[in-house]
This record gives structure tokens, C-alpha cells and sequence, in this order.
């Protein structure tokens, strides 16, 4: 075989791999463009409700987006992998936000404090005094070292040195180390295991791409156009004084109208439970009118239920088809959406 036809199956061989890689980024790209909560996230950023999602340390130093919680009811874990997956796809930049601090023996963030510490013994116990700024506190040691204060030759602010109720030393500046609770251990910084913590925005350079998939937007836009106020997701009080959460609930001279997306984990069937679920809603809420989007479709059991209950609903295998099917049932004669 001759060196040119080597060369040619060698790129073959090559081109049909990046075809089989595009394929699974494409194929795992719509199928995170489907997923209810994906959208959620992206008609945040895509109605300027979000501009960067910021975590908050919660008291065992599990970073929590609680806005996205709140709006997917996920768990903070999953909320974590989500944002990961979709920052992953480049649909979501991330960026460093913070490290957290975990015990190298127990490897365990949530039990460990800071300890302030003289450089010299290693007690806890200082006073601190306030001196003015001058050549004479030139000469007071930290670690064994001399310290100059240069920042301050320039100012005539005072400075704060400790003293050890132990030993007596005196320094500008307390050891920092950590202890965990848990183990007991201390150790110092420069041995601690650290864990990033992220922000995330979305990724303006895919903006027009992510909006054409931002299905939920077009849907909101469609009932706007009909003059609807919108909200997604909207919480709407029932007669019982309960609030109630739907994907999407709109307001126009007296109608209200509210629909729910139900999606089947990993494509399984919507059942029984989550029509029961939505029908008592409706009995608090009493919309005008109603409707329940099933992906991909109602099991059986669901199907029964919802026809027993006159519950209107439509089938979609995603969510690109749940807004066409929507579209199509809502120019239907089936709901009285009257201006």
C-alpha cells in the first residue's frame, strides 16, 4: 500500500470519528434542550430575571443556587450537575466564584473553623493594641522575621499589633490555620484540600442559538400576543388560600388560564399521580382554562384518570413538539380565550 492511500484512510478514519463525536454532542445537546429544568434555568437568563447566578454556602459549605431550586425543585446536588452539564454544553459560562476549605485527613468542608494562632506557640489567647505609625514599630517580628510596614511610611494612620497571653510575643499579624471539628485535626492552609466553587452566566455568544431552543419563551410570546400577562412559572392562591405552582399561568380581563408541563424521568410515561396532582389544582385555582402537557406521553392509568376528571391535555415526545402541539390546541375551538 502506497504512502498516498495510507494518508487517505488515516483522514477517513479521522473524519468519520468527528462525525460520530459531533453526532453525541449534537444528540446530547438536544437532549439537554429538552429537559423542562434546562429551560426553566434559560428563561431566566433569556427575560433578564438572571444576569449571573451567584451560590450561597449553606452552614455545611454546600454551595446552593436557591433561585434555581426554587424554580426547578430540584436538590442542590442536582442543581450543581445541572448548571455543570449545561456550562459543559457552552450553553452556561462558569466562573471561579470561591474555594472552599476541606480537612486533608477527613477530607470533610463542613466541620472546619479558623484558627487564629501567635506564630510563636501556637495559643489562641492575644490582646490587641492600636499604635501610632512610626520608625519605632519598626522591629516587631512575626515567624522569626522582621517586619517592615511599608505600606504605612506614607500615612500617619495607626496600626494594630497582638500580643500572645501566652508567650508574649508580639506581632502585626495572628497565624491562620484550621481545625476540624470532626477528626480534630489542624493543619494549615498550604494543606488544606480546596474545592471551587462557581458562578455561572449564560453564554452570550450562543444567545440567538439558545433562543430559538428557549421553548418556553415562545410559548410565554404566544400568549402574550394573545394579551396575556404571563408568568413562567407562575404561582397562583386557590380559594383555600394555598399558592400553587404551575409551569405557566397568564391573566386577561378576568380569564386566567394556566398550564403544567410533566415530564417522565428518562423518558418514561407520565402517571397517574402527576394528573391527580394537577387536577387538584385546578380545584383550588379554578382557572378559566387549563391544560396539561405530558412528555413523552400519559401512561394508561394517567390516561383514564384525566379523561374522568375532563382534565384537557396534550402528548409531545419533547419539548420542541409540546410547543407546536400547544400552539395548534390553543388556535383550536377547545379553549375560549376571548379578548
Amino acid at each position: 500500500m502506497d504512502l498516498s492511500c495510507k494518508s487517505y484512510l488515516s483522514k477517513s478514519r479521522l473524519t468519520h470519528r468527528d462525525g460520530e463525536r459531533a453526532n453525541t454532542m449534537g444528540s446530547s445537546l438536544t437532549e439537554l434542550y429538552n429537559d423542562l429544568n434546562v429551560q426553566l434555568i434559560l428563561m431566566g437568563f433569556l427575560e433578564n430575571e438572571i444576569s449571573i447566578l451567584t451560590p450561597v454556602l449553606d452552614v455545611d459549605k454546600t454551595p446552593r443556587y436557591v433561585i434555581v431550586e426554587n424554580v426547578t425543585h430540584l436538590a442542590s446536588d442536582e442543581v450543581a450537575n445541572l448548571l455543570d452539564k449545561m456550562a459543559q454544553a457552552d450553553v452556561l459560562k462558569k466562573e471561579l466564584f470561591t474555594k472552599t476549605v476541606s480537612c486533608p485527613k477527613c477530607n470533610k468542608p463542613s466541620d472546619i473553623y479558623d484558627r487564629f494562632e501567635c506564630p510563636k506557640c501556637g495559643s489562641t489567647g492575644m490582646s490587641v493594641s492600636t499604635v501610632p505609625n512610626s520608625p519605632k514599630t519598626m522591629g516587631i517580628t512575626r515567624d522569626n522575621e522582621q517586619v517592615e510596614i511599608a505600606e504605612h511610611k506614607e500615612s500617619h494612620e495607626s496600626i494594630s499589633v497582638y500580643r500572645c497571653d501566652n508567650c508574649g510575643e508580639i506581632f502585626v499579624e495572628p497565624a491562620l490555620r484550621f481545625s476540624c471539628k470532626r477528626c480534630r485535626h489542624k493543619f494549615r492552609f498550604r494543606d488544606a484540600k480546596l474545592r471551587d466553587v462557581f458562578s455561572y452566566r449564560l453564554n452570550e455568544t450562543a444567545s440567538n442559538e439558545l433562543r430559538a431552543t428557549a421553548y418556553l419563551v415562545t410559548i410565554k410570546d404566544m400568549f402574550e400576543k394573545k394579551g396575556f400577562k404571563t408568568q413562567v412559572p407562575s404561582i397562583l392562591t386557590g380559594e383555600s388560600g394555598t399558592s400553587h405552582r404551575f409551569t405557566l399561568g397568564g391573566k386577561m380581563n378576568g380569564t386566567t388560564i394556566v398550564v403544567d408541563f410533566v415530564q417522565g424521568r428518562q423518558g418514561s410515561e407520565v402517571g397517574e399521580t402527576d394528573v391527580l396532582a394537577f387536577y387538584g389544582k385546578l380545584i383550588d385555582v379554578q382557572p378559566t382554562e387549563s391544560i396539561l402537557v405530558a412528555i413523552p406521553h400519559l401512561g394508561p392509568d394517567g390516561e383514564k384518570l384525566a379523561k374522568a376528571t375532563r382534565v384537557k391535555y396534550v402528548e409531545s415526545v419533547n419539548l420542541k413538539e409540546a410547543a407546536a402541539s400547544l400552539r395548534e390546541f390553543i388556535a383550536s375551538s377547545q379553549w375560549r380565550l376571548h379578548r
